[in-house]
Parts: structure tokens; sequence; C-alpha cells
């Protein structure tokens, strides 16, 4: 196990659940697993993953099907929470400058 910090998810303030939604020109709906793969391009295996962890947006159960509010998915993403931690755990070995790091 490493050390690094465990991000967690936090649901948006509802404010900005809509300020997303109109500037992605959509409204506010549940997403099934389809789209919502589509969207985040992770697979469902990997999405599982990371909701057990806690760091990505729940799922919720509504006549068998999981769905997602499109809202929390967008958010998610526009507040680079999609990102892995992989430049962090390279910044941290790597003294270099910003500028200086290159990540694959």
């Amino acid at each position: 196990m490493t050390n690094r910090a465990k991000r967690i998810y936090l649901p948006p303030p509802l404010n900005s659940r809509g300020e997303y939604l109109q500037a992605y020109g959509e409204t506010e709906r549940l997403i099934t697993e389809r789209e919502r793969a589509c969207v985040t391009s992770i697979s469902r295996t990997t999405w599982w993953r990371l909701e057990q962890d806690g760091v990505v947006p729940p799922s919720k159960k509504i006549g068998g099907r999981t769905v997602w509010l499109l809202s929390d998915i967008l958010v998610w993403m526009h507040c680079g929470l999609s990102r892995t931690d992989k430049g962090e755990r390279m910044s941290q070995r790597d003294n270099s400058s910003p500028e200086e790091q290159r990540y694959p």
C-alpha cells in the first residue's frame, strides 16, 4: 500500500450542478452504465473499483438498473477528479520543476 492521499468524492453543491449542465447544453437526467462509460471512457470494472474506494460519484439503483445523475459525472470530470494520481506519484519521486516533468 502506498502513502498517497486518497481523493474522496463529495457531491457538488446544487447551484454548481446547473452551471455545468448549462455549459454542456444538457438538462439533469439519469444516465445508464453504457452512457456513463461513453462519457468518462472508464470501463465498468475500473469504475466499480473506484466507486468502492469512494473516489467517483456513487451509482443508484432504480428498478434494477444502475444509473447516475448526469450532473454528478460532469462535475466530477470537470473538477479533475477523473485523472489518476500517476502524475502526483511521479512528482514525489522527481524533484525537477513541473516544466521539466514528462508524463507518459
